[in-house]
C-alpha cells in the first residue's frame, strides 16, 4: 500500500520515543518529527500529510490547537495530546475540520493503535478502490445523476444543501461540502472559503485586491486565511 505521510509536533523527547514505540508496529506510517511551531508551519507548507500528531502545549504562546487552523487538508487525522486537557481548548478544538482524536498522556498504546489501525485499515480500502475517483452520483429529486468529476465547476453549499455546477447543469442535493471534499482529493479544486470548492482549471479571473474570483461569470470571496496558498497552488498549475 502506499505510505500514509505523518508530521508529528513534541518537544517532548520522552514523548518523542512513546510515539516512535507505536508506531514500529506500522511500517507503512512514513513519520516526520518536528518540535516547535516554525518548524511545523514549514512542514505543512512543504509537504501534505494524512495523518498527525499534536502536543497541544507546545513550548511557545501558540498551542497545537491553534497551529491546526493552519492545516488546509479536511481528510487529515488528528491524534491531540496533553498531559492535561482542559475546556478552555474546547471551542477552538471543535472548530478544526479535520478527523480529530483528544488523547491525554502518557500516550495508552492500545487507544493510539485502534486509531492507527483504522486509519490503515481505510487508506487500504481507498487505494483498492483506486487513486482518485473519476465520476460522483448526486441524487436530484427522484434521480441519481452521474457526474464526471473533471466536467464540475465548482460546489456551493448553503444550509443542507450543496450545488454542484458543471459546464451544463446545476444539481442541488441535499449533503456536506465535506463530503464531495473527500471525494475530490488529488484533482484540480481547491477550497476557497467555507462554503466553496472551485475547479482550478475554470477560474476566469482573480481580483487579487478585493479578494474574489469569477468562474462561470460567477463571483466568490476569497478566504484571506486561503489567499496565500489559493495563489501558490493555482500558480503551480498554470505552470506546469
Amino acid at each position: 500500500m502506499n505510505s500514509i505521510a505523518c508530521l508529528i509536533l513534541e518537544d517532548t523527547i520522552s514523548d518523542q520515543l512513546d510515539i516512535e514505540l507505536i508506531l514500529q508496529h506500522y511500517p507503512m506510517i512514513d513519520a516526520t518529527y518536528v518540535n516547535t511551531p516554525k518548524s511545523f508551519l514549514a512542514a505543512i507548507k512543504e509537504n501534505d500529510y494524512q495523518l498527525y500528531f499534536m502536543d497541544i502545549h507546545v513550548s511557545s504562546d501558540i498551542t497545537g490547537v491553534d497551529l491546526l487552523a493552519s492545516v488546509r487538508n479536511t481528510g487529515a487525522w488528528v491524534i491531540l495530546n496533553s498531559s492535561y486537557l482542559s475546556d478552555e481548548y474546547y471551542e477552538e478544538y471543535k472548530k478544526i475540520d479535520c478527523r480529530k482524536y483528544c488523547i491525554s498522556k502518557p500516550l495508552n498504546q492500545f487507544s493510539v493503535r485502534t486509531i492507527l489501525d483504522e486509519l490503515v485499515a481505510q487508506t487500504t480500502k481507498n487505494n483498492s478502490l483506486g487513486n482518485s475517483t473519476e465520476f460522483i452520483m448526486v441524487k436530484q429529486g427522484d434521480y441519481l445523476h452521474k457526474i464526471n468529476i473533471d466536467s464540475i465547476l465548482y460546489f456551493e453549499s448553503s444550509g443542507h444543501l450543496v450545488y454542484i455546477k458543471t459546464k451544463d447543469a446545476k444539481y442541488a442535493t441535499y449533503g456536506s461540502l465535506k463530503h464531495y471534499e473527500s471525494l475530490i482529493q488529488g484533482k484540480t479544486f481547491e477550497k476557497i472559503n467555507r462554503n466553496v470548492i472551485i475547479n482550478l482549471l475554470f477560474v476566469q479571473k482573480i481580483n487579487i485586491k478585493e479578494d474574489f474570483i469569477e468562474i462561470d461569470n460567477s463571483c466568490f470571496s476569497l478566504s484571506r486565511i486561503q489567499k496565500k496558498e489559493f495563489i501558490e497552488k493555482f500558480d503551480r498549475l498554470i505552470l506546469k
